[in-house]
């Protein structure tokens, strides 16, 4: 059974009541709560963004902290950061944060452990498109910097309000100056969370290849347009290997979690980066994923619970 660590249980309940206080969002937590966040799921408003807060963001947390504890496993992240105290998180779509307090649930639980005994510091860079998730996002992040100071742990934050593609020169941009300002040559360890964000890749490459065939349909020869993706998953992959060569990445962690009915286009995204990087003299390692399923303890303050 899952637990998160008890500083992300009240970081948690700490958000959902300065949710509840704000005006716009009266009574978003409510019975029927579950039926109103799968009609506003893609919509980019405040409510959306609280709903899927209250109702899906602790399962969504939960997959990726027990990926990096079971899949990665806490004995191999240990291993990385032994001598290291300076990390980067890189959060796609970030979901209000899902991944990167797992990630802090992870390095909490390594120093309780004393797995990690020397200070750390994690940059972190959250990229979303959805000002509102944004907004939850930095709520916890800042709160969670006071709670981990006794740990000598620091966080500091860049928030990126672009989508995924459009944040990828302003993403190099901030890893650069995170260099720099660490003073180092490159960046020893960076971890790139794509959590739940394979559903929207998929519809943008099946946006596109929907408008190939109309093309097609409309007499233009194939051979004569131009094919941005061969497959799916090969632009992000593009964009991630031009990350960690423009940026110095000396190790790029790339974890792709996607929601039930979305595994096939998991597999394809990791085969893509795996050709990206392979084609271009990186060492490629891949960790045994598949499907997994996950019991939790549900946090107070949660719909679930509630």
């Amino acid at each position: 059974m899952f637990k998160f660590h008890p500083i992300i249980h009240t970081i948690y309940k700490e958000v959902q009541e300065w949710l509840s206080s704000r005006n716009e969002l009266q009574n978003y937590r409510n019975n029927n709560a579950l039926s109103k966040v799968k009609k506003k799921l893609t919509e980019e408003t405040f409510e959306s963004a609280a709903l899927q807060y209250y109702v899906l963001f602790p399962a969504h947390s939960t997959k990726v902290a027990f990926t990096l504890e079971t899949v990665i496993s806490h004995d191999s992240i240990a291993q990385w950061l032994k001598h290291n105290s300076q990390i980067t998180v890189i959060d796609i779509g970030c979901g209000a944060g899902a991944a990167s307090v797992a990630f802090v649930d992870c390095l909490l639980k390594l120093k309780d452990a004393g797995r990690i005994d020397h200070p750390i510091c994690v940059h972190f860079m959250a990229i979303d498109p959805n000002k509102y998730a944004i907004a939850i996002y930095y709520q916890q992040l800042e709160r969670l910097k006071s709670k981990v100071k006794e740990y000598d742990f620091d966080i500091t934050l860049k928030l990126i309000t672009e989508s995924d593609l459009r944040a990828v020169n302003e993403l190099r941009e901030e890893l650069n100056r995170q260099k720099g300002k660490w003073t180092v040559p490159c960046l020893a360890h960076t971890f790139l969370f794509q959590a739940n964000v394979v559903s929207p890749f998929s519809t943008r490459y099946n946006e596109t290849e929907a408008k190939r065939q109309q093309l097609v349909a409309l007499g233009i020869p194939s051979e004569e347009l131009s094919k941005t993706q061969n497959m799916f998953g090969k632009e992000e992959a593009t964009a991630y290997k031009q990350i960690l060569e423009n940026a110095t990445i000396d190790n790029l962690h790339i974890i792709t979690v996607g929601t039930e009915g979305f595994e096939q286009y998991v597999s394809e995204l990791a085969l893509a980066i795996d050709m990206e990087f392979k084609d271009n003299n990186h060492i490629v390692a891949r960790a045994n994923g598949g499907e997994l399923s996950v019991e939790y303890v549900i946090p107070e303050t949660c719909y679930w619970k509630e």
